[in-house]
Formats: structure tokens, C-alpha cells, sequence
């Protein structure tokens, strides 16, 4: 015998709900990998491959003197935390962050 299952309103709205967080989870900038995953003399495009960086990061500042570039990015999640990375000839020499989770 063949039973045929259809999944209620309910089943499907919560895999769907559960399908957004994992990818939420998979780009947001988190306090793990704002401490385990960026490290110091990292690229930018390097960084840019850990979250979903354009996605919350603005350029803040950028200057170029002697010889030298610099960049200074701020991040904003949407749970109120803050990171910055700053960013001397394309490597990252910098990094803070405030309420990361």
C-alpha cells in the first residue's frame, strides 16, 4: 500500500524558518569567527570570505600617505554588535568589536 504525506502549513513554514537561520548563521559576522576565523595579515578579499562582509561593512575611512594605503571598514550586525577591521597595504593589521555574539 502507497501513502501519500503532505506536509501541513505549519511543517513547511518552520523548515523554511529553519533553512533562513542556517543561512543567516552561515554569513553573519559572529563573535567565533570574529575571534577564530579573521586573523591578523589576512587580505581583504580574504576576510570578505568569511561572512557575508559587503553585506554589513562600510568603508569608514581610507587614506593613502607615502606609500602606505589604509582602510578602516565598521560592520554593524543585526543584533546591535560592532566590529571594525582596519587595513594597511591590503592586509589587516587591526580588528575590535563590541556585543558580537
Amino acid at each position: 500500500a502507497y501513502s501519500l504525506y503532505a506536509p501541513t502549513y505549519a511543517e513547511a513554514f518552520k523548515k523554511q524558518q529553519e533553512e533562513s537561520s542556517r543561512k543567516y548563521e552561515a554569513n553573519r559576522l559572529s563573535l567565533d569567527k570574529f575571534n577564530n576565523k579573521i586573523k591578523s595579515g589576512m587580505s581583504l578579499n580574504s576576510v570578505k570570505n568569511v561572512f557575508l562582509f559587503d553585506n554589513y561593512c562600510e568603508l569608514s575611512t581610507e587614506s593613502n600617505i607615502a606609500g602606505y594605503s589604509g582602510q578602516i571598514y565598521t560592520c554593524k550586525d543585526f543584533d546591535n554588535g560592532i566590529a571594525t577591521f582596519q587595513f594597511q597595504n591590503g592586509r589587516l593589521i587591526a580588528k575590535s568589536q563590541l556585543n558580537l555574539k
